[in-house]
């Protein structure tokens, strides 16, 4: 049921007619994936790609970033957990991988939003985590 509203959440916000940044439910769901380590974290990020992909034709640019991401926070959870605790550094590494790929100028209100939503994000799957 996660996996589902995830991404109806992520095709919702990238279908909207305004520019808005996705990677504030990307990179959290991104993380919940490589936390599970599961058969179906594989398939649900070839469906986030695809869904990413709907508005470009860039779709091996965002499958490699999504690859990419996903091993960095894989092997994180090698070492941490998905916790409280490491809210602070997986939302540092998420803000740092999102803003890397999407190359733009950053201001203080683009870095306050995007961070606070990463800690909201990250805070309701930790807590669903815990269940």
């Amino acid at each position: 049921m996660v996996d589902f509203i995830s991404l109806l959440l992520v095709f919702f916000v990238g279908s909207l007619p305004i520019h808005v940044s996705y990677g504030v439910l990307v990179m959290p769901y991104l993380t919940y994936l490589a936390f599970r380590k599961d058969g179906r974290s594989s398939v649900m990020l070839f469906l986030l790609g695809l869904i990413l992909s709907l508005q470009n034709s860039e779709f091996f640019q965002i499958m490699f970033f999504l690859v990419l991401s996903f091993g960095i926070f894989y092997l994180f959870f090698i070492h941490l957990g998905y916790n409280l605790g490491n809210i602070v550094f997986i939302v540092a590494i998420q803000w740092i991988l999102w803003y890397l790929f999407n190359e733009v100028h950053l201001n203080l209100y683009q870095i306050t939003t995007s961070i606070t939503g990463y800690f909201l994000v990250n805070y309701i799957y930790i807590k669903g985590v815990r269940r």
